[in-house]
């Protein structure tokens, strides 16, 4: 069976990135004898730093050789690191805030809030709506690596969802998250720098589209509002009047704890 000895005069280091230390070999009849050796007798760490490669260097018998053993410091990830994007939105609305002015002989008909009508619809209009675009990167360490694969499911999973409980300061409802993109290195590994996108719209309340009151849409869901043509008689006008509010959920919501990247601010 191969024995090893290490050359402590001749190991080389520099603190806290690299260290190469050489070692004899005794006993070994090839190449694969020398690497096993090597891989079963060498300190797994040398100055607080861990192995990183062996190295097979020379023969200098039938069954002597010698080797060196490379150790690299520890990756220390930086810290959290994030960026944002208030510039809003772009939503198409069909009705108004409020109408400030009226000018024209039939203006004064109540057209309950409804922007452009053409006789046949309402054109509408797009305008800048609150939004507020956010990322985060994360370093994730794993050990052992394959239970990377399982969290890489769990951030497919949770793609294209809103959050069921509070999150960043955020009401549930208001936060969707966008996806993320991961990467790991060999100066990184065992850690993945992952960058997570999230966004989020509010959630609003007590809302009112025509004579309807008292509507609710949290920040992900679509309000969809129904119309019903309506003659005026007094201006022989026929304008669109509100009639029904529906709103749609389209998003799935989820447990972004299982991000693991904490919930709070």
């Amino acid at each position: 069976m191969a024995t090893i000895t290490m050359f402590w005069d001749a190991a080389r280091e520099v603190v806290g990135e690299s260290a190469e230390v050489p070692y004899l070999v005794l006993g070994a009849a090839d190449e694969a004898a020398v690497r096993s050796a090597l891989q079963a007798g060498a300190r797994a760490t040398y100055g607080g730093q861990v192995l990183d490669k062996i190295q097979i260097d020379d023969r200098l018998s039938e069954t002597q050789w010698r080797g060196t053993v490379k150790y690299r410091g520890l990756y220390t990830p930086p810290d959290v690191s994030y960026d944002f994007d208030t510039s809003g939105g772009t939503m198409h609305i069909t009705q108004n805030l409020a109408t400030v002015g009226r000018y024209g002989a039939k203006a004064s008909v109540n057209e309950k809030g409804g922007i452009g009508w053409d006789g046949h619809s309402l054109q509408g209009a797009d305008v800048i709506v609150p939004k507020f675009e956010w990322g985060e990167t994360h370093y994730l360490f794993w050990t052992p690596m394959n239970t990377e694969w399982a969290y890489k499911k769990v951030l497919m999973d949770l793609t294209g969802k809103v959050n069921n409980a509070s999150f960043r300061g955020f009401a549930a409802g208001e936060v969707l998250f966008m996806g993320a993109r991961g990467r790991r290195t060999p100066e990184t590994t065992p850690y993945w720098g992952i960058d997570y996108r999230f966004a989020a719209s509010p959630n609003l309340a007590d809302q009112t589209v025509g004579d309807i009151t008292g509507i609710a849409k949290k920040g992900w869901e679509l309000m969809d509002v129904r119309y019903e043509e309506r003659s005026d008689d007094e201006f022989e006008i026929t304008i669109p009047v509100p009639v029904a509010v529906l709103i749609h959920r389209v998003y799935e919501s989820r447990d972004f704890s299982l991000l693991t990247i904490g919930t709070g601010i």
